[in-house]
């Protein structure tokens, strides 16, 4: 048999991987009428890397939020998937999750099933903060597994939901505070304007004095005393009346 054979398994907590063929590293170089397959072979490579790497994840149940941090007036939403003792997909399960906000108070909630085993939750909006959250899956009153974690959820950012400019605003603002609002259509009349309104400008020039009196200001009095004692000193040193 000229077709090469790829093989994988996987026994408890043991992956490996079995390529069988001859001359592979010629598949990334492919004649032109076959540059279309030309990934193939790494996609390949890459792939079964990533698989034997990845660490095996057992647990029978997974509860995740869909991110770490939601923004403020977000809904918060949880995924899960509900798995039996041999990995199989349990649909019919009961999923009950408890969420505790940080000042102590404890929510419970329902996931719905969506199929093959997977679940999913919108808890509605929260205030900011951290939270932790429990996930306990029941089948005929008999636990398949728990699970938890913790999400957060950030302050309220209206600016940054709402990105656009918003002109009705904006022209508010200008009339109240003496200005002028400019949309991109108008901007030829921005340098007309400034010209115009340049000429309304005059220079100012402020003025301020300020005396010191010297001999209240103590570095200089100890300098003078200095420059006292040093001439004083040289005086006698040389001889000098």
């Amino acid at each position: 048999m000229n077709d090469p054979i790829f093989a994988v398994r996987r026994r408890s907590a043991t992956r490996s991987a079995a390529l069988v063929g001859a001359g592979t590293w010629r598949w990334k170089n492919v004649p032109e009428d076959l540059a279309q397959f030309e990934h193939y072979w790494p996609s390949i490579f890459s792939n079964t890397v990533q698989w034997l790497t990845a660490r095996e994840d057992d647990r029978p149940v997974r509860v995740v939020p869909v991110r770490d941090l939601f923004d403020g007036g977000e809904p918060v939403q949880l995924t899960g998937q509900v798995y039996d003792e041999s990995l199989v997909p349990v649909s019919d399960a009961s999923m009950e999750v408890e969420i505790h906000a940080p000042d102590g108070t404890v929510t419970p909630y329902t996931m719905n099933p969506i199929g093959n085993g997977r679940y999913t939750l919108d808890a509605g909006t929260f205030p900011e903060g951290t939270y932790r959250y429990e996930a306990t899956a029941r089948r005929e009153d008999v636990e398949l597994g728990s699970d938890e974690g913790v999400f957060a959820v950030g302050a309220l950012t209206l600016e940054f939901k709402e990105t656009s400019a918003n002109a009705p605003l904006m022209r508010q603002i200008a009339s109240r505070s003496g200005g002028r609002f400019l949309d991109d259509l108008s901007m030829g009349d921005f340098e007309r304007d400034l010209t115009a309104a340049a000429g309304a400008f005059a220079p100012v020039v402020v003025e301020q004095e300020r005396e010191i009196e010297l001999r209240r200001r103590y570095i200089f009095l100890a300098i003078i005393i200095a420059l006292l004692g040093a001439e004083w000193f040289v005086r006698k040193r040389s001889g000098m009346v």
